[in-house]
């Protein structure tokens, strides 16, 4: 956490990080912030977003969500050139 804190600092702006579902889960339920009567999800969706507000309090402005990715089945399907 300390070092993603550091990059959060030095970046002067906004921070992506990318990483896996366990870890997003262990920052919820340990660092951030959540919406009242929320808690940190025991599953993650393949590429959610969750968007957290610098500097601390580390505030959840969204927490896993995965809406971007409606409709791309049927998308990546018509787009692949699949015969």
């Amino acid at each position: 956490m300390a070092r993603v804190q550091a990059l959060a600092a030095e970046s002067g702006g906004n921070l992506a990080v990318v990483t896996h579902g366990l870890v997003c889960r262990s920052l919820a339920a340990r660092h951030l912030i959540l919406a009242e009567g929320e808690s940190a999800p025991e599953r993650w969706e393949n590429t959610s977003l969750t968007i957290v507000d610098w500097p601390a309090p580390w505030r959840v402005r969204l927490l896993n969500c995965a809406a971007h990715l409606e409709g791309m089945e049927a998308a990546t399907r018509a787009d692949s050139g699949a015969a």
